[in-house]
């Protein structure tokens, strides 16, 4: 089909790019069950949850392992725990950019400066964490609320700064999981890991990488 992303979902002649929950379930006459979207209130608390126990993880990387490159992928904790809170940022700045696009969630691998953008220490990630739960907040609680059914095009469909919010809380979720995993490369027993209950709700895939 020429094309170039995944998944894609194929029905005689419809093709359904990326996961654009309405597109599935018109395209394949499915229950409309799946169509609902977590409620804006629930989803600042597992934000606010899930940005708590990636910082108390944070605060365990020494200054010389957040330089340490990860055997999945190359970047290091420092550009993994970061890009956690990040992604929240990028999904806030689509509204006003007007479009949600693949550059904007990959070029942090190789554009992002870090030491200019003062993410020297552990501290500084864990600053950066809090001013965007700051941004966040009205979003789903406050006078931003509105803006929440605002549709963007992305390189993944039309989809609203709803939608992009809750897969950006299932990529913290699952980025903190392989967290977790690196720093027990390093022997690092993570302080008050997330269990399994603590998913609850939130689409993240079983297998960790």
């Amino acid at each position: 089909m020429g094309l170039k992303i995944l998944p894609v979902a194929v029905r005689g002649n419809s093709r359904v790019i990326g996961f654009n929950a309405k597109e599935l379930i018109e395209t394949f006459d499915l229950d409309r069950g799946g169509d609902e979207l977590p409620e804006p209130e629930w989803m600042l608390e597992k934000f606010q949850f899930v940005f708590e126990a990636t910082k108390r993880a944070v605060r365990q990387i020494s200054p010389d392992n957040l330089t340490w490159e990860t055997p999945k992928r190359k970047r290091d904790l420092r550009m993994l725990t970061w890009h956690i809170f990040e992604r929240v940022r990028v999904c806030l700045k689509s509204i006003e950019a007007g479009e949600y696009t693949r550059a904007a969630v990959t070029n942090y691998r190789k554009d992002m400066d870090y030491e200019a953008a003062g993410l020297h220490t552990a501290e500084d990630i864990c600053r950066y964490a809090d001013g965007v739960e700051v941004e966040l907040e009205p979003y789903l609680i406050g006078d931003k609320l509105n803006l929440l059914e605002k549709s963007v095009p992305t390189y993944a469909g039309e989809k609203t700064l709803h939608q992009l919010l809750e897969l950006a809380l299932a990529h913290g979720f699952q980025h903190l999981r392989q967290t977790y995993e690196y720093l027990k490369m390093l022997k690092i027993e993570p302080d008050r890991p997330l269990v399994p209950g603590d998913y609850e709700g939130i689409p993240v895939t079983k297998d960790l990488f």
